[in-house]
């Protein structure tokens, strides 16, 4: 197994256990905000396991298509897994860092 696969699993496993351990933090919820205005006001929010499955997905979708493409430059390829593993990784945790923040509690307002 060449080292960008090996970094392409490891990104979505880190990506996928933070998305479970997420889940079960904000069970109680239904719905989980995708999108803040500037203002700090939820524009739109999914429902629970499509708000934290998305990016796991997208970034498995992306890193594969990056590898099939690059299937024959091992350096290309490494190299773009591990920028596209690095900015999923931060933009994730940037979202669970926001959900973390503006999540209203259960008592409190519904989500759009």
């Amino acid at each position: 197994m060449t080292a960008a696969r090996l970094i392409a699993i490891a990104a979505v496993a880190v990506l996928s256990a933070l998305s479970l351990w997420a889940n079960g933090r904000f069970s109680a919820l239904d719905r989980l905000p995708m999108q803040w205005s500037l203002s700090g006001e939820v524009n739109w929010s999914a429902p629970r396991p499509l708000a934290l499955a998305f990016v796991p997905v997208l970034a498995a979708l992306l890193m594969a298509i990056d590898l099939w493409v690059h299937r024959r430059n091992a350096r290309l390829a490494r190299r773009n897994t591990a920028i596209h593993a690095v900015g999923f990784l931060i933009a994730y945790g940037f979202y669970l860092g926001l959900l973390f923040r503006f999540v209203p509690t259960i008592d409190g307002p519904a989500l759009p």
